[in-house]
């Protein structure tokens, strides 16, 4: 956006706040119009990353002396005091670890409420800070493909999505998900693992974990000592192997995508324990040096981490 128009909305916004108490704002908010392709959907509870194009600019961000050379003149006093006062308010109303969590897009009041609360008694108050601070909205949806005409329809199969594109950053979490056997809808008996699996996405993506040298080399590591009978995408009794899903190489034949989803389902093994009941056995044996290279790396940064 054009950052002249930026800068006069910015000051009108500081003016109203001057002028009377009848007018306040928390953050201004700027979209953009635009979609990218998704990803290839893979059947299982927690699903790969798309792309999405919205963004968020928090007014408390921009100091106002920086705008007076838009307008190549001073800012008076009286609305310095003004701006001062908004960006004073905004700090007030919304600090980091107070922001509202999660926005609803057509899901039930109810269900924004749970998904709340799983949120918050799942990760720590610092992860939750650095996820909002790195951009993300975490967006509460009847089903994943609500309003997204850009996404395939068979990500209404799944109750979870991490999203991202130029202009934004979104965990998606579905109230309804379509049966895989029978294409019918139903209530999402997956979302709370979805909560926290797109969550490890985020978290991963603000400290670049997967791409650290610690990470893989205990994945790569676990990855030598598993069964042979595990690695493939079939069980040896021809069924589908669902385990397959942390290994499974992109189409390139890079293994990044495979490691990104292993973290994301560790991440959720790690902070809710077996109740993380659709991987925690799995993991617990077949990505043990994983599971412990992802306590130390958020060890780091948060502190004790899991249960």
């Amino acid at each position: 956006m054009n950052h002249r128009l930026l800068s006069r909305a910015l000051l009108a916004c500081a003016l109203l706040c001057w002028r009377g108490p009848q007018a306040s704002a928390q953050s201004l908010h700027l979209s953009a119009a635009g979609m990218l392709p998704a990803l290839p959907l893979s059947m299982v509870p927690a699903l790969p990353v798309s792309a999405l194009p919205a963004f968020s600019l928090s007014l408390s961000g921009l100091q106002a002396p920086q705008l007076a050379p838009q307008f190549s003149v001073a800012v008076p006093p009286a609305l310095q005091d003004g701006f001062e006062k908004l960006k004073v308010g905004v700090v007030a109303a919304a600090p980091a670890a107070d922001v509202a969590l999660v926005r609803a897009a057509g899901a039930s009041e109810a269900f924004v409420a749970e998904v709340q609360a799983q949120l918050e008694s799942s990760l720590l108050p610092a992860m939750i800070s650095d996820i909002i601070k790195y951009g993300y909205v975490i967006q509460v949806k009847d089903h994943i493909t609500q309003d997204r005409p850009d996404l395939d329809p068979e990500f209404d199969f799944t109750g979870g999505l991490n999203d991202w594109g130029p202009l934004g950053t979104f965990v998606m979490i579905a109230e309804r998900i379509k049966s895989i056997k029978t294409g019918e809808w139903m209530q999402s008996g997956v979302w709370r693992n979805a909560v926290v699996h797109e969550c490890g996405h985020a978290v991963d993506h603000v400290m670049a974990a997967t791409d650290s040298q610690e990470f893989r080399d205990a994945w790569a590591e676990d990855y030598r000592n598993m069964p042979e009978a595990v690695k493939g995408p079939q069980l040896s009794d021809g069924g589908k192997n669902a385990f397959y899903y942390f290994l499974r190489p992109s189409q390139d034949g890079g293994l990044d995508r495979a490691r990104q989803e292993t973290w994301a389902e560790g991440f959720d093994v790690l902070m809710r324990g077996e109740a993380s009941s659709f991987n925690y056995a799995n993991f617990q044996a077949h990505f043990p040096r994983t599971l412990a290279a992802m306590r130390r790396l958020l060890a780091a940064r948060y502190g004790s981490v899991g249960v």
